[in-house]
């Protein structure tokens, strides 16, 4: 930088005088630092712009529509720029002609911009791959390009290779057509081009995101493996795991679909879960399960298992019920309160009939009352709740017990069709093996006394024992009735 320097300053009426103000001028026209500094800056302007521009988009495919516009633009631009010079250097003829309104058409539709082409979005598509190639691997680019064209040679034609410590390195890449390119030995392979020789993008930038969310929703939404299979087609992203696994974990329609159900504390459990001081079967919850087919002679016909739940103990007890009537529902319900004993509250679903039994029930306790009522002697009443509608998840305890019942009659009987005597004998024999589960910790001490289980504080014993019988595979098909129903 060049200063000229005033020995004696010239002040006239404190004022520099215009000798002084020349004299104190800085040329700064020739000086190349600040020449570089102002490329430079002008460079940065531009890749922040570009970078805005990438940002502001959200998928790739309108990414390269607005470049393709750009560049379709800026080409249109550029040619009518010398066009408008070719008129202006040339001579018009005084004596020329005005042209005719057939020239003026064709010139107006020649200026015209025309719709977007294939080839317009694979020149936009090569623009933006260009610029976060050239921002994220600017060494490499600069020492490929210096050296032959050969697919895989990592070495300039000064000598220069790649530093070992580039992320792609080992890929032996290329650069064509301005693009950076993974190499190999499959030149000569009948392969697509962008298979032999994928494209190679960064790990950090903002193509590279817009390219693999582009990926995960053409595969739908799939996993990181289908996407890496279809990136390979004609991409080569510097670890490509992580980057998957991150555009994964940041889709909102991935994060809502596989989200986890919202876990809540559970409140506590209701006083007749946990009241040791009554009869089991003082607080029941009832359930319906079935169909199951029997045969009635020569036809078959439905029947339904009615399962009571002790909610203290969690013992069960099976009515055979012939139809979901009401009327087959008390009577159900009857015969296990003369077998049970009495019950002071029910839990059930909003079934219809269910809920009809409750009303009739409550009618044919009101005329009790009012028949046998004495001054000393009142009778109990059973207290009849119903869960929420379509709240099945309030009944959890017998809803359990129902998929245990079932898994036993599915693994005993085989879809084999019985009787309706045989069904009740399949019944009792499922309650019995239910209640004969363990509700405590079995434990692996040989001292220990064996674990509890709903048949002790029924029967006061583990498991009721059956008289010994010597059945074989072939008397399920037997004509007596006992000798099948034993062997299932």
């Amino acid at each position: 930088m060049e200063v000229k320097k005033v020995n004696v300053m010239m002040v006239q009426d404190g004022k520099e005088t215009k000798s002084q103000k020349e004299e104190n001028v800085v040329n700064v026209k020739d000086d190349d630092e600040v020449k570089g500094k102002k490329v430079k800056d002008r460079v940065e302007d531009e890749m922040n712009g570009v970078e805005m521009l990438m940002k502001h988009f959200s998928s790739w495919h309108r990414l390269k529509k607005a470049i393709a516009w750009i560049l379709k633009v800026k080409k249109q631009l550029i040619q009518r720029s010398r066009e408008r010079k070719k008129a202006h250097l040339s001579t018009k003829d005084s004596n020329a002609s005005q042209p005719s309104d057939k020239d003026q058409e064709q010139k107006t539709q020649k200026g015209c911009i025309q719709p977007l082409t294939v080839s317009d979005m694979q020149d936009a598509e090569k623009a933006a791959i260009g610029i976060a190639q050239r921002k994220a691997f600017p060494q490499e680019i600069a020492i490929l390009e210096s050296k032959t064209s050969s697919p895989g040679s990592r070495r300039g034609k000064d000598g220069v290779k790649l530093k070992k410590i580039s992320s792609i390195s080992k890929l032996n890449p290329f650069v064509k057509d301005g693009i950076l390119r993974v190499g190999g030995r499959l030149a000569r392979a009948a392969m697509p081009e962008d298979e032999k020789f994928p494209v190679i993008l960064p790990k950090e930038s903002c193509i590279t995101d817009l390219v693999m969310r582009e990926i995960h929703e053409i595969t739908g939404h799939g996993g990181r493996n289908h996407m890496l299979s279809r990136l390979q087609g004609r991409f080569w992203i510097v670890s490509a795991n992580s980057t998957a696994r991150r555009i994964i974990g940041s889709c909102v329609t991935c994060r809502k679909q596989r989200a986890k159900v919202a876990e809540q504390q559970m409140a506590d459990l209701p006083r007749s879960r946990v009241n040791p001081e009554e009869a089991p079967f003082t607080r029941v919850g009832v359930d319906y399960f079935g169909p199951v087919e029997v045969k009635r002679g020569r036809s078959v016909v439905k029947r339904y298992g009615m399962v009571f739940t002790c909610l203290a103990v969690r013992a069960i007890h099976i009515e055979k019920a012939d139809t979901l009537e009401t009327d087959s529902c008390i009577c159900a319900i009857r015969r296990f309160i003369a077998r049970r004993g009495q019950v002071k509250e029910v839990w059930s679903d909003n079934g219809t009939n269910l809920v009809g039994a409750k009303r009739e029930l409550q009618e044919q306790i009101r005329k009790w009352n009012q028949a046998q009522i004495h001054s000393e002697l009142l009778q109990d009443h059973v207290d009849w709740r119903f869960n929420p509608p379509a709240g099945s998840h309030f009944g959890g305890v017998w809803e359990r017990m129902i998929r245990t019942i079932r898994k036993v009659m599915m693994s005993v009987s085989k879809e084999q069709m019985l009787t309706d005597e045989a069904l009740q004998t399949l019944f009792c024999e499922a309650e019995a093996v239910v209640n004969s589960r363990p509700i405590t910790k079995v434990s692996s001490d040989a001292g220990d006394l064996e674990a509890l289980t709903p048949n002790h504080l029924l029967l006061l014993k583990g498991k009721p024992t059956l008289p010994p019988t010597l059945t074989e595979k072939t008397d399920q098909y037997a004509k007596k009735m006992a000798t099948s129903t034993i062997h299932v």
